[in-house]
């Protein structure tokens, strides 16, 4: 071939490639994408034959698209070889530049080839010192960036009926490099598309309410779950409306908004909604995605619905300080709940411990049963709910005795809710003639800076107890003050 024409088929071939690089470039559907650049192989490498084959996700390789005669997508098509078996084809081809040529029979027994039986198209160059004979082979191993093996292009017949010279060669690699990229870049972007197909769909049927703001507070996207839970919120502030109550955190908005100033990680904090008596809690995480350097540029906020969990762990913490019959604190509840007492007694006012014991109770138990002493009990408690009504901490330290701790704005004040105590808690005894359960009770006061423990309290109280039951019962007396 003289300089001429060789130029012109330099120039030719660069045209074909320009036109199938336009072609490749305006489609984004890995299929056609294969289709195209098969066809490329054989229209300009100029071999009547070509194959792709692609790595499948067990790792074999499947032909998935050909370029030929009718016979060969036949045969080819759709067939799978083994990684092992392809990997020693091409060890054992010689490497010109990425293309791999094996003058020699090549093929593998355990892949399935296609051989061309046409005697007259190999007749035609027999005595050619290059001429292309049947058992010869050409692959062209194709890889993703970072030089894993994503397919194996595989030509034959090369339309001269002779060894390919390095120029067929080049364009050949030239190919295969450019379909090489355009086959990840679409891979890329399957795995992207798949990706983000299986987090909506995440998102969207989580149990969790989630959503997603940017970092002007606004709501982007919020699933079915969140949606259901809150309705069509799209600033981030209408929560700090929503919550009625909320832990670890100051307010829903401004936890938001320090997550876009915080780095990598994440804030969880507890808020609940509704009426005070049917509230809804949530446990809230705020995460950053989408980063810009070390802010993120969107947040992602997932509210767990423990309320549940809230009301069952509330109910343990019940029963926990709570005396099963009457309803009433137990000695731990009565310990708890006066840490507030104490807390809000004001200065100048007292403290008040009243322990309180059933006179005529061991009597009317043992003539009518344990069943009719509960049920006195029970109607005890709710005098005392009566005779001193919140914020008094009443509670049954066991059998019948009770406990009251309150504050009262003056010695006066107490004594009269003693009195009246002691007056309300009187239970007729049935078939008894004049005969009643009533109270005893023993009172000590602290108006004390900083107060006594009520342990001291507690003590003195039940000295004064003792008193008043050594007198005659159905009285309080009151403990000397410090």
């Amino acid at each position: 071939m003289g300089d001429d024409s060789q130029s012109q088929f330099e120039r030719s071939t660069v045209d074909e490639l320009l036109e199938r690089a336009r072609a490749l470039s305006q489609t984004k559907d890995l299929p056609t994408m294969l289709s195209i650049f098969v066809q490329a192989i054989s229209d300009v490498a100029d071999f009547e034959c070509a194959a792709i084959n692609m790595i499948t996700d067990d790792g074999s390789l499947k032909v998935v698209a050909v370029a030929g005669p009718e016979e060969l997508e036949t045969v080819l098509l759709g067939t799978v070889g083994a990684r092992e078996s392809w990997d020693r084809r091409i060890a054992a081809s010689d490497s010109y530049g990425a293309v791999r040529m094996r003058l020699a029979d090549g093929r593998s027994p355990d892949l399935s080839v296609w051989m061309s039986d046409d005697a007259e198209w190999f007749a035609r160059n027999d005595g050619h010192p290059r001429a292309w004979r049947p058992e010869y082979s050409i692959y062209v191993p194709m890889v993703d960036p970072v030089g894993e093996l994503i397919g194996v292009v595989s030509v034959d017949l090369p339309r001269s009926g002779l060894i390919p010279d390095d120029a067929q060669l080049a364009t050949l690699e030239v190919l295969v490099k450019q379909a090489e990229s355009a086959i990840s870049a679409a891979q890329t972007l399957a795995r992207t598309a798949l990706d983000e197909h299986i987090f909506n769909s995440m998102f969207e049927i989580s149990s969790s309410a989630m959503f997603v703001a940017d970092n002007t507070g606004r709501v982007t996207h919020a699933n079915r779950c969140f949606r259901e839970a809150f309705g069509d919120i799209s600033e981030v502030a209408a929560f700090d409306v929503l919550v009625t109550a909320i832990e670890r955190a100051g307010s829903f908005s401004g936890e938001v908004d320090s997550a876009f100033e915080a780095p990598v990680g994440e804030r969880t904090f507890v808020v609940a909604t509704g009426l005070p008596d049917d509230l809804s809690w949530f446990y809230v995480t705020v995460r950053g995605v989408a980063y810009t350097g070390s802010s993120p540029i969107r947040v992602v906020c997932t509210l767990a619905d423990i309320t549940g969990e809230r009301r069952v762990r509330a109910k343990f913490q019940h029963d926990a300080e709570h005396d099963p019959l009457t309803g009433l604190y137990n000695r731990r509840g009565v310990r708890e709940a006066s840490l507030a007492v104490v807390k809000d007694c004001l200065p100048g006012s007292f403290l008040v411990a009243m322990l309180c014991d059933l006179d005529g109770f061991k009597q009317a138990n043992d003539r009518h049963g344990h069943h009719y002493g509960d049920q006195v009990l029970v109607e005890i408690a709710s005098l005392l709910r009566a005779a001193a009504p919140e914020p008094a901490v009443i509670g049954r330290f066991g059998g019948d005795e009770f406990v009251i701790v309150t504050s009262c704005a003056s010695i006066h004040e107490a004594e009269k809710l003693a009195d009246t105590i002691v007056r309300a808690v009187v239970v007729p005894i049935p078939e008894s003639g004049e005969a009643v359960v009533a109270a005893s009770a023993g009172m000590a006061m602290d108006d004390s800076e900083p107060r006594r423990e009520l342990s001291e309290l507690m003590q003195a109280a039940d000295e004064a107890l003792y008193r008043a039951k050594q007198t005659g019962g159905r009285r309080w007396m009151s403990a000397p003050m410090r």
